[in-house]
């Protein structure tokens, strides 16, 4: 049960009946909680080190990338909402080291190994 990646996972989380998993390399599983039945495996090119669940957003992820930014997805049906890349990074290259909900329902703080915070509107 649960056993489809094949290195180390990075990160997971339980939500709406379904477990997430994040490995390194970039893939992706979603398990059904009760039967251990993968509904969906993704192979995340941008090889994201972390993901979070902006509240109020239904089957939506937001992977984090160290160095490629972030995506929000639709993981229930595996497709790409948004890319967020200049739009958070600017022009100069910087690492992404975490991701947070505001209190705001759209909105995540993105905080930078620079000391730099970012807005970012979903």
């Amino acid at each position: 049960m649960f056993k489809t990646h094949d290195s180390s996972i990075q990160s997971f989380m339980v939500g709406g009946g379904m477990l997430f998993s994040l490995a390194e390399g970039g893939k992706f599983v979603t398990y059904d909680i009760k039967s251990g039945e993968v509904l969906r495996s993704l192979q995340l090119d941008n090889e994201p080190s972390a993901f979070m669940h902006p509240m109020t957003y239904i089957n939506k992820l937001l992977f984090l990338s160290k160095t490629q930014g972030m995506e929000l997805w639709n993981v229930v049906e595996g497709k790409i909402i948004y890319s967020f890349t200049k739009a958070i990074f600017g022009e100069k290259q910087r690492t992404v080291t975490c991701v947070e909900q505001s209190p705001v329902v759209n909105v995540v703080a993105v905080g930078f190994s620079d000391g730099l915070i970012g807005i970012v509107d979903l």
